[in-house]
């Protein structure tokens, strides 16, 4: 037999014709190209910023309408303003049920529970949760219905909390 390189001489030349042509090596890359930013040509001269202008005078006050004049009707708000407050009013009654619920909910659990327990009961039932949970619940430390250690992370009812899930 014949040395290991006309060996695969031959196996090239049977392979070739089946295979096809070698391909070329692939050309590396060129590298991307550095963008060096260029200054302007005529750059702006620098200027000291002007001088503020004194502020206008204030408008004298409006004159008052004479005593025998009827006052003018006032204008309808614009409905969305109306859409607005109402809107409003609704989040602030929603509020207030979801404070009630939770100073019940601090009762019914014996007076003391852990502040995420609490945030999982206002967020599952009432969708309050983190602003808004914690507005409510600095209003009611605030208030002085709850007690918060913050050390534990446990809320506790105080008797004026109770007193006041009692009343309703």
């Amino acid at each position: 037999m014949g040395t290991p390189l006309r060996l695969r001489a031959r196996l090239r030349g049977l392979l070739q014709p089946l295979i096809g042509p070698e391909a070329p090596p692939p050309e590396p890359a060129p590298p991307p190209a550095r963008r060096v930013p260029v200054p302007p040509a005529n750059p702006p001269p620098r200027t000291a910023p002007a001088p503020a202008p004194p502020p206008p005078a204030a408008p004298p006050p409006p004159a008052a309408p004479p005593p025998s004049a009827a006052p003018a009707p006032a204008a309808p708000a614009p409905a969305a303003d109306d859409d607005e407050a109402r809107k409003a009013e609704k989040a602030a009654r929603h509020f207030e049920k979801t404070r009630k619920a939770v100073l019940a909910k601090l009762a019914e659990l014996g007076g003391q529970a852990p502040l995420g327990e609490l945030h999982d009961y206002s967020e599952r039932r009432y969708f309050i949760a983190h602003r808004k949970f914690s507005d409510l619940m600095e209003g009611v430390v605030a208030e002085g219905l709850v007690d918060f250690d913050h050390a534990a992370g446990v809320a506790t009812l105080t008797e004026r909390g109770r007193a006041a899930v009692a009343a309703g």
